[in-house]
Formats: structure tokens, sequence, C-alpha cells
């Protein structure tokens, strides 16, 4: 506030602008003291020393600009009358942003970012901008917005602190922090397709007439493409071993269960998957499994309740191949009308199966609390053969079109399901995911195509039933990429 007697109208007056310290938010509104009444008195008032419009007592809320000065002068018959005030605008600095740091575990060689999670506020509105400082252990490390995996190290404390700066001045900064632990943890999508051999798969080059397979193969280009990865022979054991880690003779699940009239289930007392997770160092997962389960048949005491008994906290799909169902309801089953188990409960649809599956995938991920794992196992292209839904596709398929073109047009349907499902997922969770995809058998006999032998896929020891593909990619891959023949037995 600056006050000014006038000269020209009397010793005695006296001009104050309020309030004393205004903002880009407040107007500015002057008063004055021993003025004579009706004098008729005008105000001039200027910015910067730049005269501007404003004529009377007053100007606006929000028309000043923080760090100018404003100065009025007053004016009587045309003359000035010495009285004048002035004053200068505050700016206000931006306040504290909230941050985190991401991946939310840390671990020895992974990559810290530490995104704005609320921005700053700023009583001027101005445009904000912010520096991020890196301190290791309580030492300044370096400045940006991330720390290079070769970095970190296992046990040391990790800070961030994200400073708001409005173009005149700073805010008090927003911090993080986070210890790095030795064991990666980190969330887990295990992705298995149905009967999809190598053949198959544009990405492994084993045949001239591959599916179209794009998002499968950009996995295999991100990540390491298993060339030497063997699964059982059939569905039931293999899927066994998978989430076991023991061969099926072992507990009974040497063949495949037929759901509609077997009694054979997987014991439940095997410790599997979930459980394995769970009590791994990286601590408690979250669990779900979406999709075909295949492992009890409708003559055992668990079937319903079978997949959440073998340790999965929420399970959602079928419970065999799609024609079969726990009761004739008098429509044809299939991909289009199929019998759903969740979690206990069992009720028909007409949802495209495939399509469901990934629903339920990406509804589980939104909904569970990291670190997760995530069973996706997805019923194509395995029969019955059909007509998948025309924009999942690029191949025109139609009812008309042979076996193997209905099968190839289902693992496409599968493919560009698994690209949303991907899409779907945040990007700094994904960033934090280790994505396996497999499948758990070859090619079936009647899908394959020369110069492959058709009595040598699945359902046989040779190569072309049992050499399936294995993808991997993720954070734990510190980036390293392309092909290994190491043997891998998925058991």
């Amino acid at each position: 506030m600056f006050l000014a007697s006038g000269c020209g109208a009397g010793p005695d007056l006296r001009v104050v602008i309020d309030p004393e310290a205004p903002t880009t938010l407040d107007g500015l509104v002057l008063s004055m003291k021993h003025a004579e009444a009706d004098a008729g008195y005008e105000y001039v008032w200027f910015e910067d020393g730049v005269l501007t419009e404003f004529r009377g007592q007053t100007v606006s809320a929000g028309r000043t600009r923080a760090g100018s000065t404003w100065r009025v002068t007053v004016i009587l018959d045309g003359e000035t009358t010495g009285a004048s005030a002035k004053v200068t605008i505050v700016n206000s600095p931006p306040q504290t942003p909230e941050v985190e740091i991401l991946p939310k575990r840390a671990w020895v060689g992974g990559q810290l970012s530490c995104p704005v999670v609320s921005p700053s506020e700023d009583d001027d509105d101005d445009a904000i901008t912010y520096a991020t400082s890196w301190y290791r252990d309580g030492v300044l490390h370096s400045e940006g917005e991330t720390v290079a995996s070769r970095i970190v190290g296992v046990g040391e404390t990790w800070m961030c602190s994200v400073t708001p700066f409005d173009g005149l001045e700073s805010g008090p900064p927003g911090i993080a922090e986070i210890e790095i632990v030795s064991s990666p943890g980190g969330n887990v999508l295990v992705i298995l397709v149905d009967d999809a051999g190598n053949d198959k798969i544009a990405a492994y080059g084993e045949h001239d007439s591959p599916a179209n397979t794009p998002v499968i193969d950009s996995l295999a280009s991100e990540g390491i493409l298993f060339r030497n990865a063997y699964a059982r022979a059939v569905c039931s054991p293999a899927r066994a071993a998978l989430l076991t880690g023991r061969q099926g003779r072992r507990y009974g699940m040497g063949g495949i269960v037929h759901v509609g009239s077997s009694a054979i289930e997987l014991p439940v007392d095997e410790r599997m998957l979930p459980e394995a997770v769970t009590e791994s160092a990286a601590g408690q997962y979250a669990t779900a499994a979406a999709g075909k389960w295949h492992l009890a048949g409708l003559k055992t005491p668990n079937i319903r309740e079978h997949a959440v008994l073998a340790g999965w906290d929420w399970y959602g799909g079928s419970l065999g191949n799609l024609d079969s169902a726990s009761f004739n309801d008098g429509i044809s089953n299939g991909f289009f009308h199929w019998e759903k188990s969740v979690v206990g409960e069992a009720f028909f649809t007409d949802k495209y199966a495939t399509t469901d599956t990934i629903d339920d995938a990406i509804a589980q991920i939104e909904a569970m609390p990291e670190p997760w794992l995530m069973y996706v196992a997805i019923n194509a292209p395995h029969i019955p053969t059909h007509v998948p839904p025309a924009e999942l596709v690029t191949v025109v398929v139609d009812a008309n079109s042979t076996r193997t073109q209905k099968y190839e047009a289902a693992l496409e349907a599968a493919d560009t399901e698994l690209g949303r499902l991907l899409d779907a997922i945040d990007p700094m969770v994904l960033a934090d995911t280790t994505v396996i995809l497999m499948s758990d058998n070859g090619t079936p006999g009647d899908f394959i195509e020369a110069p492959w032998d058709p009595d040598r896929a699945k359902a046989t020891l040779y190569e072309a039933g049992v050499n399936v593909p294995l993808i991997v990619t993720g954070p734990l891959l510190h980036g390293v990429t392309g092909e290994s023949r190491a043997f891998i037995d998925i058991a």
C-alpha cells in the first residue's frame, strides 16, 4: 500500500489502494481521505508506467498480472492534484504437487520414474512446469524424470523431489520415497491359448502359411521367443502341469478331463501357482483366473468351486470345452452360446467367448491391487470351428470357409483381443508386468497344413504335438530381446 498527499486539492488529501498486497485474483480499490465533497475527482491508472483504460476508483479482479506495479493519479478540474498511490501485484507461488515413484515395488536393475499424480494448484492460473531431482540415500544424485535401470541397487532408498515453477517463482516440492528390494516381484500376466502350435504363429517362422497374429508377434519382438518349449500333448495334463509345476501322472491328471462325464479333478491340495507366488519373497499377490479351466469333471464334488479351491481369489469362464455343459438348454453350444461359471455360479451366455474372457481379465486387473497374478486361458482356436466377429479379423471368412480357415480366423480374433487386453492395462502398470504367453499343446492334425504331417500333431509326442509357443516379455528381462534355444519344460 502507498499513500500520497496532493497539493492541488488541499494539503490533507490522501489516497489509499487496497488490498495492501494484492494477488492477481484481487481487484484494486482506491479510497480517499480528506477529499472535498462533490469535487468531481477523476482517476487515472497506470500499469508499469503505461496508461490503462481504468478511470474509476477500482480495477477489475483478474485484470492484473503478478509482478506488475499499478499507480493511480487523482485529477481535479483537468489538473493533477499531486495525490497518487501505487502497489505491486504479489505472485502466488504454486502449491505442492502430489507425486509417486513408479514402479511401486522397485527392484535391482529397474528404472524409476516420478510422475505428478495431482498437479500443483496456482491461484494465478499460471502454466506450471516441474523440475525433478533424485536423491540416493539422502545424497543428490541426478536431475530428470527418470533414473536409469543400471543405477539402482539393492537396499538403497531413493527419493524424488518435484518442484513446481510458475514462471516467476518456485513452490514447495512434492516428495516421494521408495526402498529398492532384491526380489523383483511385479505383476504377472499368464496367457494360455488353446491348440495353437508354432506353425500357426508368424514370429516362429516355422511354416510358410501361419495365421495372422500381429500382437503375439509384437510380444516376441519385445521379449524372448523360446524355440524349445515343451508341454503335454493334450489339454488337461498340460494345464495341470503349468499350474502345479509337476507331471500330471503324479496326481491323477495324466489324461483329458471329459467335463461332462468325468469324476477326475486336479487335487486341490496340490501346491499351485497362486499359492506359490503368494509365498514368494515378493509378498502377497492378488490372483484371478479367466477362461477355460478343464481341470475337473461335472461328477466331482468341487466342480463349481474348483478353481477357487485351487487357490485363485476369483475365477470366471468355461469349466471345459465350449460344447460341454452341465445341462442342455436346447441351444447348440459353442463360442456364441456357452455355459459360464463365476465363483461357483453357472449360467448360459451368448457373448463371444474370447471377448468375454478378455473382458473379465480387464475387469479383474483393474480391480486387483498390485502385485497381481492374472491367468487368462483363451478357448480359441480350439474347436468348435466358427466364424468370429468380423471386427476381430482381417481375413474374409464365412460359413462356407474351410475348417482350417475358420480355425486360423479364431486365432486371429484371439490375437486381436489380446491386443485390447494389453492396451487396457495402464502403461505404468504394464511396465511393471511380466507377460508370459504359451499354448497348451500343438496344432490339431485337422488344421495342420503341408508340408507338416497331420499325423504328427496334437495328441502325439512328435514335435508338432508338444513343442509349443512360449514368449516372455517384461521388466525382468532388462531390455533383453531375441530368441532362446534353451530347453523349457512347461511343468
